[in-house]
C-alpha cells in the first residue's frame, strides 16, 4: 500500500513537472491570437468612396502647420484631395492653413479684411460644407474616406445649384496677375437676391508659406481675397475691404481684376488658382443651417471646347486720346483666342457693329475664323469705322464685335464684346476769375483763375484743357494777351476747384481804369471754346509821386539847382517829372524848373546839433494832375573851406551780396579861399550805420566797403561817413537798401529724424513754432502733408498740428512742402512704425525680464520668481501666460493668465500661477494643480505695457519639465539614508565652491546661489524626517538583524517556489488560449488601464484614427461595417505619428455602471473599452 502511494506520489510530481513545462512552452512557441474564423475582409481604400451628388460642391477646411492628423496618410489633406481628383468638376474647396491648430483664425489663414470667420477658432482637422455651421465634420480618420458623406450627400448646396452657371480664369502678365469671374442665371424661376461673390486666390500646392513642421501642407491653401474695386486683400499687403455685391440674371455678367502681384501666390500659373462662389447674405462667410450657397467653381474647371473674344481696341489715328471727332476714320482691332482645352477647326464667322439705339449696324467685312490648334490660339482681325455714320450723341457711342456659327461652343458669352467710345466735343470755358483785390496798385501784378466746363468722357479735369487768356480797356474790346503768362500748371488738381493760374502784369504806361478779361479754353484736339468775359473785372488805381528822402549836398550861402530825376518820380509817367507841379514853402526853395527837371534852393545857413552840424529838411508839394504828395526833400548843407559831398543816390544790393563806393570820387574841397584843394589830401572815417543788424561796413583808405550780414536780411540803412581835410570835416549820409529776393517758408524737422510710433496710435505734432519765413508772413504760408498711406496723415492749417496714424507697422515716408505766393520748399522725414516692441526675458539677469525657477518635483505647487531687471519705474502693466500639460499623455490641464500686481514691480514676484480662484472655479480639486510625473510647465508669453503707451511683448516660450519625485527619507534604511546625506553635503560643498570662485572673479553667481539653496533645503527636509546623528551605529546593527534573518527569508522563498509549481500545473490544466466562440477578452484585446498606451504618446492615438469592425457570428456571416471615429485636436499635444494594429471592437456599449462612467473617460472610450474595463474590474473581485 505504501509503495502504491510513493508510486502514485512519483507519478503525480511527474505530471505536475510535465503540465509546468508544456505551459511554459505552449506560451512561448504559441503567443496569443485571436482568430476570427469565416470573418468577410476588405482591403483599406487609399481613395474616396464618394459617389457624385450630381452638382458642384463648396468646402471649407481648416489645417495647420503643426496637425498631424490633417496631413498623415489618407488624412484630412488627402480626403480633400482625393475627392477633387476623382470628381474635379464637382468639388471646390479652399485650405484655411494656420501656423497653429491652436489657434486657427489668423491672418494667415484667411481672417483678414471683410472675411467673416465664422468657423471654430481652434482645433484641426475640421471642414464645412455649403458655407453652413451644420454641414461640419471635425478630425479625420486614415482611409482618404473622412468627407465623403458629406460630398455625396450634396454638402449643404442650395437646391437650385444646377441653375447657376460661373466661370473662374487668370492669367500671368509679366509681374502680376489677371482674373475674370463670370456668373448667370440659366434657370426658368427668379434667381435669389443679396448675392456676394466669394472671390480668393489659392496656392495648388501649399508651398507659399514657410512650415515649421517639415510635414506635407495639403492643397489649394489660402492667399489672398479678391474685394471690390479692382482690390485685393492678403494676409499683409493689399486695400481691399469689401466683397462684390453682385445680381444675377439670365444675362453673364463678370467681375474682373488686373495688376495682382505675383508674389501673392508665387510660382506663377502652375500654382496660382482662382476660387468663386455665389452665396447670398450679408457677409461672407454666413454660417448657420439654412442653405445659400448657389454655385461655386476654380479656374481648374476649364470647358472642352471654348473659343470667345479676348479683347477688342479701338485705335483712332487723329487723336492722342480714346475718343473721336464726328468724322474721323477709327480701327476695330479684336482678338479672337481658344479658350478650351482641345483644338478647334470647325468654323465660324466675325462681325463688327455699331449700335444705333436698339439696332446693330454692321460695318466692316465679315472674317471667316481660322483654325485655332491650341489652348491660347489666337486670331486677330480688324475694321474701318468712317465716325460719320455715328449716332449724334452727347456722350459716347456702342461698338461690338460677335463671333458666330461656332460647333460646340460651351461658353456663349465670351462670343459678343462691346466697346466704347467717347466723343470728343469742344470745351466750355468758365468766366475767369481775378484771385486778389480787384484794385490793383501801379506796379503790382495779380493772379487771375481759368477754369472750363467739362462736356464729354474725354477731358475729365484740367490736365488735357489749357487756355488763352486776354486783356482790354472796359468796353472797348482791345484784347491784348503781352501782359499775361503762366498757366503752366494746374491748382488742386483732380479737386472740383481746380484751375490753371495765370499772372497779369499791368505796364506803367497803361491807363488808370477799369479792365475787362477773357478767357477761351483749348483741349487736346485743338478744339475752343467760346471767349467768356468777366467784365469790369479788375481796376488799376492811380498812383502817388513818390519823393526821395536820399540826402542831397549843397553850399551854403550858394545858389544851386539841383535835378529831381533821381528824387521825384511818377508812375503814371515813369523817367518823365516835367508834367508835376513841385511847391514849397520853405525859405531855402526858391524855384521849380519842369524843362530841365531841376530845383532852385539857397541856403542862408547850416543847421546844428549841439556843435554838430546836421541834415536840412525841405518839405514840398508834388500834384500830377490827380492827387498831391507830400513829402521832404533832405539836404546837406556844408561850409565853404569845407569839404564839400557831392550827391550820393541811394546804392542797391542783393541780398547776401556786398557792394563799395570810392569817397574820392565824390568829395570835393576848397582853401579858405575857395580854390580847389587836392582830394587825395582827406581822411574819410565811418560814423554810424543805422539800424544795425543789416549790413557791415569798413573804409579801406578811400574806398567805402559794405556787406549784408546774411543771405536773408533785407531793409534800407544810412551810413554816416565823415570827410576831414585837417582843419574842417563834413559828414553824409549814404542810403544802401538790400533789394529783397522772396525766400520760401521754412519747416524745421529737428527732433522728427528717428521718429518712431507705435501702430494703431495717433500721433499729434504741433507745428507752429517750427515755420518760419524771414521775409514774409507765416499766416500767408500753405502747408501740404502726404505718406505711403495718406488716410492717416492729416494736417490742419488750422493750428499747424500733423496727425500721425498707420494700422500696420513699416517705415513710412512723410512728404511735406511749404509754400507761399513765390517760392516752395519740400522736406522728407521717415517714420518708423512698430506694433510693439520686443521683451527680452531669460533666467539671467542680463535681459529685461528674468524668470527662475527653483527645484520643484513631483507633487509640488509649481513656484517661480518673476523680476524686472530693466527700468521697472516705466512698466503700468505685466501679464504672464501658462500652460501646464503631461509630456507623455498630451493632455493640458490648465492655462493661465496671470495678472501680476504691478505695484511689486520694485521687489518682483514669486508666483504660484496654477493656484487662484479661476482655477478652483474650473471646477478642479486642490489636487489638479499639483505637479505629476513629466508634467512640462510653459511659461508662453510675456506682455508688459509702459507709461508711455508702448506694449512690451516676448513670446518665445520657456518650459520646465518635472522628472524628480521628491525622495522619501523616512521610508530609508539606515545605510540608504546615510549615503543620502553623504550626497546632498558633497553637493553643497561643491556649490560653495563654484559660488567662492565665481565671486573672486567678479562674475554672476546667481544660479548657483539659488542652486544651493534648492539642495540646503531638501537636506534640511531630510534631517526633519529623521535624526542625522549617529547613522553610523544604526547602520551596524541593521546589517547584524538583516544577517540573523537570512534563514527566514531562504524558508519564505521555498514555500513561493513550491505555489508557483501549483499555479501553473492549473494554468496547463485550463487548456487552450483561444476564447470561448463569440466572447472576446477585453483584457488582453485592448490595454484599457495602461495610461501609457492609451495616451497619444504611447502609440495608440492611431486607435482614434481608424474605422473599426463589429464582432459578427460566425453563422450570421453578416458584412462588416466600418464606424468612422475622428477626434478634433484640440487640447492634445501633437504627438510623433505611431502606427498600431487596429484591435477588435464591439459596436454596442457595455452598460456604464452605477457609480456612472470612470474618472476622465469618454463615452466614445466607454463604447470601444467599457468590456475591458468590466471584465478586470470582475477579475479582480
Amino acid at each position: 500500500m505504501k509503495a502504491s502511494v510513493r508510486t502514485l506520489s512519483i507519478v503525480l510530481v511527474s505530471i505536475f513537472v510535465v503540465s509546468i513545462l508544456s505551459g511554459y512552452f505552449s506560451s512561448t512557441l504559441n503567443p496569443n491570437v485571436e482568430e476570427l474564423s469565416d470573418e468577410p475582409t476588405k482591403a483599406q481604400s487609399h481613395g474616396t468612396h464618394a459617389t457624385s451628388p450630381g452638382h458642384v460642391v463648396f468646402g471649407q477646411y481648416i489645417s495647420s502647420d503643426n496637425c498631424g492628423h490633417c496631413s498623415k496618410t489618407g488624412g484630412g489633406s488627402a480626403a480633400h484631395h482625393s475627392i477633387k481628383e476623382t470628381f474635379p468638376d464637382e468639388y471646390v474647396y479652399v485650405t484655411y492653413m494656420s501656423a497653429s491648430y491652436g489657434d486657427t483664425d489668423t491672418a494667415r489663414a484667411g481672417k483678414v479684411g471683410p472675411y467673416n470667420w465664422v468657423w471654430s477658432t481652434s482645433g484641426a482637422p475640421d471642414a464645412y460644407f455649403g458655407d453652413r455651421s451644420d454641414k461640419n465634420q471635425g478630425g479625420a480618420n486614415n482611409q482618404y474616406t473622412t468627407y465623403d458623406n458629406l460630398f455625396s450627400s450634396g454638402g449643404g448646396m442650395h437646391s437650385t445649384v444646377n441653375d447657376y452657371g460661373m466661370e473662374a480664369a487668370i492669367y500671368q502678365n509679366g509681374n502680376s496677375y489677371d482674373v475674370s469671374i463670370s456668373y448667370v442665371y440659366t434657370g426658368t424661376g427668379t434667381p435669389a437676391g443679396n448675392m456676394k461673390l466669394y472671390a480668393a486666390l489659392v496656392d495648388k500646392d501649399c508651398t507659399g508659406y514657410s512650415y515649421s513642421s517639415g510635414i506635407p501642407h495639403g492643397y489649394n491653401c489660402w492667399m489672398a481675397w479678391l474685394t471690390a474695386g479692382n482690390t485685393y486683400k492678403s494676409k499683409s499687403a493689399g486695400t481691399g475691404n469689401a466683397f462684390h455685391s453682385v445680381t444675377v440674371s439670365s444675362t453673364e455678367e463678370s467681375q474682373s481684376w488686373s495688376g495682382i502681384p505675383t508674389s501673392v501666390v508665387p510660382g506663377g500659373l502652375d500654382k496660382a488658382i482662382v476660387v468663386a462662389v455665389l452665396m447670398s447674405g450679408n457677409t461672407v462667410s454666413v454660417g448657420g443651417s439654412s442653405p445659400h450657397v448657389y454655385h461655386a467653381t476654380d479656374s481648374t474647371m476649364l470647358p472642352l471646347v471654348d473659343v470667345g473674344i479676348e479683347s477688342v481696341e479701338v485705335n483712332n489715328p487723329s487723336s492722342t486720346n480714346s475718343g473721336y471727332v464726328p468724322g474721323d476714320s477709327v480701327e476695330v482691332e479684336a482678338t479672337i483666342r481658344n479658350n478650351g482645352v482641345e483644338a478647334y477647326s470647325d468654323g465660324g464667322k466675325i462681325e463688327f457693329f455699331y449700335v444705333d439705339g436698339s439696332t446693330e449696324v454692321k460695318f466692316g467685312d465679315t472674317v471667316l475664323l481660322n483654325n485655332l490648334p491650341a489652348t491660347g490660339s489666337t486670331q486677330v482681325v480688324s475694321a474701318t469705322l468712317d465716325t460719320s455714320n455715328l449716332p449724334i450723341t452727347s456722350w459716347t457711342n456702342t461698338l461690338r464685335v460677335k463671333v458666330s456659327d461656332l460647333v460646340a461652343d460651351k461658353i456663349r458669352s465670351n462670343d459678343i464684346e462691346s466697346k466704347y467710345i467717347f466723343v470728343d466735343l469742344p470745351p466750355q470755358s468758365r468766366t475767369p476769375q481775378v484771385m486778389s483785390n480787384p484794385d490793383i496798385e501801379r506796379g503790382d501784378y495779380f493772379y487771375v483763375s481759368a477754369t472750363s466746363q467739362y462736356t464729354d468722357g474725354l477731358d475729365v479735369n484740367l490736365s488735357t484743357i489749357n487756355f488763352n487768356v486776354e486783356i482790354s480797356a472796359a468796353g472797348v474790346d482791345s484784347w491784348d494777351s503781352s501782359i499775361v503768362s503762366g498757366g503752366e500748371s494746374v491748382k488742386y488738381p483732380d479737386a472740383p476747384n481746380e484751375y490753371r493760374e495765370f499772372v497779369v502784369e499791368p505796364t506803367m504806361d497803361m491807363a488808370s481804369g477799369s479792365y475787362d478779361i477773357r478767357s477761351q479754353a483749348v483741349d487736346s484736339r485743338g478744339q475752343t471754346s467760346d471767349w467768356v468775359v468777366n467784365e469790369n473785372a479788375f481796376s488799376l488805381m492811380n498812383s502817388l509821386p513818390q519823393i526821395s528822402q536820399d540826402p542831397i549836398t549843397v553850399k551854403v550861402d550858394t545858389t544851386e539847382r539841383v535835378s529831381m530825376k533821381n528824387h521825384i518820380t511818377d508812375a503814371e509817367s515813369p523817367g518823365d517829372i516835367s508834367g508835376l507841379e513841385i511847391t514849397s514853402m520853405h525859405a531855402a526853395f526858391v524855384a521849380w524848373y519842369p524843362e530841365t527837371e531841376e530845383i532852385e534852393v539857397h541856403f542862408d545857413e547850416i543847421q546844428y546839433i549841439d556843435t554838430e552840424p546836421t541834415t536840412t529838411p525841405v518839405e514840398i508839394e508834388v500834384f500830377d494832375g490827380t492827387d498831391t504828395s507830400y513829402n521832404s526833400l533832405i539836404f546837406n548843407v556844408i561850409e565853404n573851406g569845407q569839404p564839400r559831398w557831392e550827391t550820393i543816390n541811394r546804392q542797391y544790393v542783393e541780398e547776401g551780396s556786398n557792394g563799395f563806393i570810392e569817397l574820392e570820387n565824390h568829395v570835393t574841397d576848397t582853401f579858405d579861399d575857395g580854390s580847389p584843394a587836392p582830394t587825395s589830401l582827406l581822411m574819410f572815417e565811418l560814423m554810424e550805420i543805422t539800424p544795425n543788424g543789416i549790413f557791415t561796413a569798413s573804409i579801406d583808405e578811400t574806398t567805402l566797403l559794405f556787406e549784408t550780414v546774411d543771405d536773408d536780411v533785407n531793409g534800407m540803412v544810412t551810413l554816416t561817413v565823415r570827410c576831414s581835410d585837417g582843419v574842417q570835416y563834413s559828414d553824409q549820409e549814404i542810403s544802401v537798401e538790400v533789394s529783397p529776393i522772396n525766400d520760401a517758408p521754412r519747416i524745421d524737422l529737428s527732433g522728427l529724424e528717428n521718429l518712431e510710433l507705435q501702430a494703431g496710435v495717433e500721433e499729434v505734432i504741433h507745428f507752429e513754432s517750427r515755420i518760419s519765413d524771414v521775409d514774409g508772413d507765416v499766416s500767408e504760408s500753405f502747408v501740404r502733408v502726404t505718406a505711403e498711406d495718406d488716410r492717416y496723415v492729416i494736417y490742419s492749417m488750422l493750428d499747424n498740428t500733423l496727425t500721425l496714424k498707420w494700422d500696420d507697422d513699416g517705415q513710412k515716408k512723410v512728404t511735406m512742402t511749404i509754400e507761399d505766393r513765390y517760392d516752395v520748399n519740400t522736406y522728407e522725414f521717415v517714420v518708423n512704425v512698430v506694433d510693439h516692441k520686443d521683451l527680452t526675458v531669460s533666467e539671467s539677469s542680463d535681459t529685461m525680464v528674468q524668470v527662475t525657477v527653483g527645484d520643484v518635483m513631483v507633487g509640488d505647487e509649481f513656484e517661480a520668481s518673476v523680476n524686472i531687471i530693466d527700468d521697472s519705474s516705466t512698466m503700468l502693466s505685466m501679464t504672464t501666460q501658462w500652460q501646464l500639460c503631461n509630456s507623455e499623455s498630451g493632455i493640458c490641464r490648465l492655462f493661465v493668465n496671470y495678472e501680476h500686481d504691478i505695484t511689486m514691480k520694485q521687489d518682483g514676484w514669486t508666483i504660484q500661477p496654477f493656484v487662484s480662484n479661476e482655477t478652483m472655479d474650473m471646477g478642479l480639486d486642490s489636487t489638479s494643480t499639483l505637479l505629476e510625473m513629466a508634467d512640462e510647465v510653459k511659461l508662453s508669453m510675456i506682455v508688459t505695457n509702459d507709461a508711455n503707451g508702448w506694449e512690451w511683448k516676448w513670446d518665445d516660450g520657456m518650459s520646465w519639465l518635472i522628472t524628480k519625485e521628491r525622495t522619501d527619507y523616512s521610508s530609508m534604511n539606515d545605510a540608504d539614508f546615510k549615503n543620502a546625506i553623504s550626497q546632498l553635503e558633497t553637493q553643497i560643498a561643491d556649490l560653495q565652491s563654484q559660488i567662492e570662485a565665481l565671486e573672486s572673479s567678479g562674475e554672476d553667481t546667481s544660479i548657483f546661489t539659488t542652486e544651493m539653496a534648492s539642495v540646503q533645503s531638501e537636506l534640511d527636509r531630510a534631517c526633519a524626517t529623521r535624526s542625522c546623528d549617529n547613522i553610523n551605529d544604526a547602520v551596524s546593527g541593521a546589517e547584524s538583524e538583516a544577517s540573523s534573518n537570512l534563514g527566514m527569508i531562504l524558508a519564505i522563498i521555498s514555500i513561493i517556489v513550491i505555489l508557483g509549481l501549483l499555479i501553473g500545473l492549473f494554468v496547463t490544466r485550463g487548456g487552450s488560449n483561444q476564447m470561448v466562440s463569440g466572447e472576446v477578452d477585453w483584457s488582453q484585446a485592448v490595454p484599457s488601464m495602461d495610461v501609457q498606451a492609451n495616451s497619444m504618446y504611447g502609440g495608440t492615438d492611431a486607435l482614434f484614427q481608424q474605422s473599426y469592425a463589429p464582432i459578427t457570428p460566425t453563422h450570421q456571416q453578416q458584412p462588416i461595417v466600418p464606424q468612422q471615429q475622428a477626434y478634433s485636436q484640440q487640447v492634445y499635444a501633437q504627438p510623433t505619428q505611431v502606427s498600431a494594429p487596429a484591435p477588435v471592437v464591439n459596436t454596442m456599449a457595455p452598460p456604464i455602471p452605477a457609480s456612472g462612467l470612470p474618472p476622465g473617460w469618454t463615452m466614445e472610450q466607454w463604447t470601444h473599452y467599457g468590456h475591458a474595463y468590466l471584465q478586470q474590474m470582475n477579475g479582480n473581485r
